[in-house]
């Protein structure tokens, strides 16, 4: 071996080889420096939105909905509230589904006391309720209802919930919450 040149000598067993790139690939490293000259311009100080506006925007509209919403939630429940056939169907919803953890009465169990004036998320307004029932407590292990339920079921449990204050259970939960006028 001490005879061999250094340009034989190969001491892992790769020989490099100087090849040229595919033409395909080449072109299109081209057209993406040719894109990034256009894209920068048209964002950084053209009509472009940043990704910063695009996400308010998103969340403006989102805002703005979720206020249509909870107006258009707020009428139907309004107008639920005197209707005998949706507080049954309310019930009924109720006793399947949340009865297990507030209780029959809604006196609570595992979950809080529905008929006193202690809350722990919102005030006990209609639409505050409606937000937890569709939304969840996960913290809590409220499930999100809103997802499960119907408009029309998630309005009618909604409803019985709310016309639930004020009532007396046989064994109410002890208090926990805010208290509200």
């Amino acid at each position: 071996m001490p005879n061999q040149s250094l340009d034989d000598q190969h001491h892992d067993g790769i020989e490099e080889l100087d090849n040229p790139l595919p033409k395909w690939w080449v072109y299109l490293f081209y057209a993406t420096i040719i894109f990034a000259i256009g894209y920068g311009p048209y964002y950084w100080l053209g009509k472009g939105q940043t990704a910063v506006q695009v996400l308010a925007n998103e969340q403006a509209k989102t805002q703005s909905s979720a206020n249509g919403e909870a107006t258009d939630l707020g009428k139907k429940l309004t107008a639920a509230a005197q209707n005998h056939e949706v507080l049954e169907a309310g019930q009924v919803i109720f006793t399947a589904k949340c009865a297990a953890c507030h209780g029959p009465d809604g006196g609570g169990i595992i979950g809080p006391n529905l008929t006193d004036k202690f809350w722990i998320h919102g005030k006990g307004t209609a639409n505050d309720i409606a937000h937890v029932v569709s939304e969840g407590v996960p913290d809590k292990g409220m499930l999100a209802w809103g997802k499960v339920l119907s408009p029309d079921d998630l309005v009618a449990v909604v409803t019985y919930v709310h016309s639930l204050a004020d009532t007396s259970p046989d064994h109410p939960k002890a208090p926990e919450g805010t208290p509200i006028n």
